[in-house]
């Protein structure tokens, strides 16, 4: 089994794989597919470097993010789509995974925290939204872990 090699990510560097900005001028449910198509040879030509670093590579990543894909869940009040049907987010992922099941399965787990996102309280949004309209986290709603309250924060374990 390849050893797994974690990706240090920085506040710094996290513009770099979450960047700043509104959302594209023109957003639409099509365009955003349009996109998506067009960015298939480039998702496709680094799938396998995707595996192999255990990561999506960059160049794909940012193929994806500058489609809009992320703006689809994202309540209109934020710049997004606020769209509701899982149609559109199905047939996204779907064109993304010809290229490559793995950035297909990430840039499903993005589009479902947009999504869970908006049904938070507005407080909660606002807090999270603070930098950026777009959340971008490890992980999914599933919890194995507990946090603990300690002086400072909270403390997570968990796998």
């Amino acid at each position: 089994m390849a050893q797994m090699q974690a990706k240090a990510l920085t506040a710094q560097s996290l513009d770099g794989v979450r960047p700043a900005g509104p959302a594209p001028a023109g957003l639409t449910v099509e365009g955003v597919l349009d996109k998506l198509r067009e960015a298939r040879p480039v998702i496709a030509a680094y799938a396998a470097e995707s595996e192999r670093l255990r990561y999506i590579a960059e160049p794909a990543w940012s193929a994806v993010w500058e489609s809009g894909l992320f703006w689809f869940t994202t309540p209109k009040e934020h710049g997004g789509l606020d769209v509701d049907s899982a149609d559109p987010i199905i047939e996204a992922v779907a064109v993304i995974a010809i290229g490559c099941v793995s950035t297909a399965c990430c840039a499903a787990q993005v589009v479902q925290q947009q999504w869970m996102l908006r049904h938070m309280p507005e407080g909660f949004q606002s807090e999270v939204r603070a930098r950026h309209a777009i959340i971008s986290a490890a992980g999914n709603g599933s919890s194995f872990g507990r946090g603990e309250l300690v002086d400072g924060g909270v403390r997570v374990n968990g796998r």
